[in-house]
């Protein structure tokens, strides 16, 4: 049998039997989409979590086949294919035409059906393309300790760098649309935790220890990224992050702070994580 945590109690009633058993209702719905990018939200007055982890009210997004060349890509920007209220927006990219999407949601029996709230994004205001600005300067790495730095390229897919290195296409010109970061020895694997900067106030969640952080197959250039330490790490080493945006590179940014440009495509990413001097006097 399963139970249910919800504010304000009084709605746990509607959604749980007798026995305790959870009840739900599902709905499904086909609503169409022309060519595009939408961010989608679900609004909801209350949520509810079930013994099992699973968040109500609940949406999803299926793209259906289409006979034509339209195609659809769907990304929460986290690590579940649900849209949660009160998380972190997803996007629905449609090309090459008009698409039909199966919107499926899960409420408690009886509670309130939530609010699905589908954008269309103003072309530009995300989606970046190709950029004539100059490369970053083919430097020699700086001093890091071991990094694995992770970039997924519009049309590159995804490329590795190691701390202190230049992560970027070969043209260092097309955006970057996804990070994923690893920390090696003598440090733990998920010292480091970063997040994607998608547009004004739009970030993804923080991840670590290699997770994807952002989008592939959506054109949804990364404006910026955070990265910082944590745990033991952070008191004894420095992260330090330079960006590359349309022809400038900015930096050095100190861990935590946000490496962005005047809401500029990010298209180069270099991190050095050095112990900290007082560490090194500690161990001695």
């Amino acid at each position: 049998m399963s139970e249910v945590r919800t504010k304000p109690p009084p709605a746990m009633a509607t959604g749980v039997s007798d026995a305790g058993d959870v009840r739900l209702d599902v709905t499904a719905q086909l609503i169409t989409l022309a060519q595009g990018i939408f961010l989608v939200e679900l609004e909801a007055d209350d949520t509810a979590v079930t013994e099992m982890g699973m968040v109500l009210p609940a949406a999803r997004l299926d793209p259906l086949p289409s006979p034509g060349n339209a195609r659809a890509h769907f990304s929460t920007l986290a690590d579940t294919s649900l849209v949660l209220p009160g998380t972190h927006p997803s996007f629905l990219r449609v090309t090459g035409g008009t698409i039909a999407v199966l919107l499926t949601i899960y409420k408690l029996n009886g509670a309130p059906p939530p609010r699905l709230r589908v954008t269309a994004l103003q072309p530009g205001a995300i989606v970046t393309s190709r950029s004539s600005g100059p490369a970053p300067k083919p430097d020699a790495a700086l001093p890091s300790l071991p990094l694995i730095v992770t970039v997924h390229v519009s049309g590159h897919g995804d490329l590795t760098a190691s701390g202190g290195m230049w992560a970027a296409s070969p043209d260092a010109a097309a955006p970057i649309e996804g990070i994923s970061i690893e920390a090696g020895a003598p440090l733990e694997p998920d010292s480091l935790e970063y997040q994607a900067i998608m547009g004004q106030d739009w970030v993804s969640p923080w991840m670590r220890g290699g997770e994807f952080c952002g989008s592939r197959q959506l054109a949804l250039a990364l404006l910026g990224v955070r990265v910082r330490l944590r745990g033991a790490a952070a008191e004894t080493h420095r992260c330090q992050i330079w960006g590359h945006f349309d022809g400038t590179e900015v930096g050095p940014f100190e861990s935590g702070d946000s490496c962005e440009l005047n809401g500029a495509p990010l298209q180069g990413l270099r991190i050095t994580v050095l112990e900290r001097p007082t560490a090194k006097a500690k161990r001695r």
